[in-house]
């Protein structure tokens, strides 16, 4: 549970922990631009219950780029870069290698989210942004 926008309130042991996985499976080329499908995975395990909700969020790497790597390095300020190490984002124009390059991005965004080293604002972003179900407010 976060405490404020910036800092997460300390769980117990025995409490339960979403993990988040976030794959860029493809790409795909439509309406002149090229797609990244984004495949989604949030599980709770409580008490040898599990819940698990898959989605799949198609976005552009202009999309990407603007709304969710800038607010994100924003975010984490001087620790991007010690978080990232090894994850540079993808180039603009997407060239070869795009998607391998988003691929480690967002794995090593999901550990961070997992191991509550991202501020719950970059959590509640990320989540929002990918479109996770029921995020909208609505159940």
């Amino acid at each position: 549970k976060p405490q404020s926008e910036a800092v997460w309130h300390i769980l117990g042991p025995a409490e339960p922990r979403p993990k988040l996985t976030i794959h860029v499976r493809q790409h795909v080329e439509a309406a002149t631009h090229t797609w990244y499908i984004i495949e989604s995975s949030l599980v709770m395990d409580s008490n040898n219950s599990k819940c698990k909700l898959d989605w799949i969020s198609p976005r552009r790497l202009a999309h990407l780029r603007k709304h969710l790597h800038l607010p994100v390095r924003e975010a984490f300020k001087e620790l991007y870069s010690t978080h990232f190490a090894g994850a540079a984002f993808a180039l603009r124009l997407g060239p070869p290698g795009t998607t391998k390059r988003l691929r480690k991005w967002f794995f090593k965004l999901a550990d961070c989210i997992n191991a509550k080293l991202a501020p719950p604002q970059v959590v509640a972003l990320t989540l929002r942004f990918l479109e996770t179900p029921g995020s909208d407010g609505a159940n």
